[in-house]
């Protein structure tokens, strides 16, 4: 499952050795309907991710000791075409990455690619917890498992609020117009009722347009990065995370913050997972 050479980040080949590695990233290149350039998302996002500085300043602490290995680079040359031949590379990758103890992350691709990963984490976990950031609905009320704590909605039809609000064992926080002391509280009234065990999935439309522009789903409102960061820094600290994936990205030719960013959030995630030294602060 290795690649010939490191790929994802600037890290030494023995870092990267997926024998040792602690993490193993993948890339599902699936837009969908309406999502069709998030296909190039993966590809974007393993090209921008060079440019992150191996020593994480908020963490104190080199993130890729813990090992991080890039599986199925050979994948990325091309969109594919349905959700199936999606869940055909999931199920080709993520079944045997659980199987060798690797901490997965998955970048897609669209949303939808989020249902067939997680549906890999509940045969190992019935009772797994996950965790949403989103500003839209739809994935969040279709995703197999309970209990769910959606983050950041702020775009949701009347059919999908009355499905939220009959489904139960789900929380929410709202996004919009918080202020840091506020939306920590409700992030951590929302993530408390969760197991011990969850799954991270995060669509960058729940950051702030402003930050993020590179998403077909730029509602205004949304996390800024330190509120992101310390929701992920609350969870890891609280509980333990078995998988994480970002969905979403609409790379923009010049525009490479967007792809860098995603790119930083994945490292931070492996950074919180092993190692890190302080938790991450809100300004």
């Amino acid at each position: 499952m290795q690649t010939p050479f490191p790929w994802f980040f600037d890290i030494s080949p023995e870092q990267s050795d997926y024998a040792t590695a602690k993490s193993a990233l993948f890339g599902i290149p699936y837009g969908g309907p309406g999502f069709e350039d998030c296909a190039q998302a993966p590809a974007a996002v393993f090209e921008a991710s060079p440019q992150v500085e191996s020593f994480d300043d908020e963490l104190g602490w080199y993130s890729g000791e813990s090992g991080i290995a890039t599986v199925g680079r050979e994948e990325l040359s091309r969109p594919l075409t349905s959700l199936d031949e999606a869940a055909q590379l999931i199920d080709r990758f993520l079944p045997q990455l659980l199987s060798d103890g690797k901490f997965p992350l998955m970048v897609g691709g669209s949303g939808a690619v989020v249902a067939p990963a997680l549906a890999h984490h509940l045969e190992r976990c019935p009772d797994l917890g996950v965790v949403r950031f989103d500003a839209m609905a739809s994935v969040v009320s279709q995703l197999p498992a309970s209990p769910v704590a959606a983050v950041g909605l702020r775009r949701v039809s009347e059919a999908e609020w009355g499905a939220l609000q009959g489904r139960e064992a789900l929380t929410t926080v709202w996004g919009g117009g918080w202020t840091p002391g506020d939306w920590l509280g409700e992030f951590r009234k929302a993530i408390a009722p969760l197991p011990r065990q969850v799954y991270v999935s995060v669509d960058v439309s729940a950051l702030d347009p402003a930050l993020m522009p590179a998403t077909p789903v730029a509602e205004p409102g949304g996390l800024s990065w330190q509120q992101l960061c310390r929701g992920l820094s609350e969870l890891f600290a609280a509980h333990e995370v078995v998988g994480l994936d970002v969905t979403g990205l609409t790379p923009i030719a010049g525009l490479h913050s967007a792809d860098f960013l995603v790119a930083k959030l994945l490292y931070r995630a492996i950074g919180l997972k092993y190692g890190a030294s302080r938790k991450v602060l809100v300004d």
